[in-house]
């Protein structure tokens, strides 16, 4: 019965070892294939990073002021402003306050009436 008992001993070694090789090889191949898939993350990671930079540079090189103004003075034909352009009003600032006390007077239904009809002069 002892070389029974030596033999399952031997033999409960030999389970536990092959468990432990299958569970080592199991594992470096799963580290293997997550670090193939790190790499392949990380290179495309690089890549948005790249793409994002070169889209940002495309938007800011797409609406410097220069090119704005080219745009307004060539397509839209705006001109600079001078000081004579500029006209300077005076207003009464109690007339002012007089539409600002009809408009608090008002209620929501005449303040709606007025919108809608605005809508339909327009």
């Amino acid at each position: 019965m002892s070389k029974n008992k030596g033999n399952n001993n031997l033999n409960l070694v030999f389970i536990l070892l092959m468990v432990t090789v299958l569970t080592l090889i199991t594992t470096r191949g799963l580290a293997a294939n997550l670090n193939q898939k790190n790499i392949g993350l990380n290179k495309e990671v690089s890549e948005l990073v790249s793409t994002n930079q070169w889209i940002k540079y495309q938007i800011s090189d797409k609406i410097s002021l220069d090119k704005i103004v080219v745009y307004a003075k060539t397509k839209l034909n705006m001109v600079d402003i001078t000081n004579k352009d500029i006209r300077y009003i005076s207003v009464d600032l109690n007339y002012v306050n007089e539409i600002k006390q009809i408009e608090v007077k008002k209620n929501w239904l005449e303040k709606l009436q007025v919108n809608v009809r605005n809508i339909f002069d327009e």
